[in-house]
């Protein structure tokens, strides 16, 4: 089973345990040991403001960084800002699943792909502005790639998303 599938299945239990959206609090990292290396929180704090607070060491060995507390924006084109705006909007305030498919490229070629899920989640004060996801990557090139500033996310293309119903429904795809 994937990390995208075992994430999910984990926030269909949440789901199962509780009315509406769990809270932040919910998650048990020993029920995610399987894949708690590709695993990450993340806060929205405003505007343009996507912080992961949690971010499993698979992921930073993988993307060569640590991502940690990083306004996530700040490594962003302003194209590939915009669109990501618009992804995490949708699935904050609908709320539901989403999943987000990139492919990075630089100018020696494609490094490959980046697959992220991400489901929301309630903070403290009853607000639906955090998100558990998961990450994984499909090529070795990639996995080499120091992906720490905006220059490495220049070329990249969002070549999928979709929204994952988690019984509110989903937004429409535009």
């Amino acid at each position: 089973m994937t990390v995208h599938k075992e994430l999910k299945s984990y926030y269909q239990r949440l789901l199962s345990r509780h009315e509406g959206v769990p809270l932040k609090s919910d998650i048990n990292p020993l029920e995610l040991k399987k894949i708690l290396s590709w695993i990450l929180l993340i806060e929205l704090r405003g505007p343009r403001d996507l912080v992961p607070t949690v971010v499993g060491s698979g992921i930073d060995n993988a993307l060569g960084s640590h991502f940690t507390g990083k306004n996530m924006y700040d490594f962003y084109p302003e194209d590939l800002a915009q669109a990501h705006e618009v992804f995490y909007d949708k699935i904050l305030s609908q709320p539901c699943g989403g999943f987000l498919v990139r492919n990075i490229a630089q100018k020696s070629g494609n490094l490959g792909t980046l697959e992220i899920s991400v489901y929301p989640l309630k903070g403290p004060d009853g607000i639906i502005n955090r998100l558990i996801g998961s990450l994984s990557l499909k090529g070795t090139a990639l996995a080499k790639a120091d992906l720490s500033n905006k220059l490495a996310f220049m070329n990249v293309s969002i070549v999928e998303t979709k929204f994952i119903d988690i019984g509110f429904g989903v937004p429409s795809q535009e």
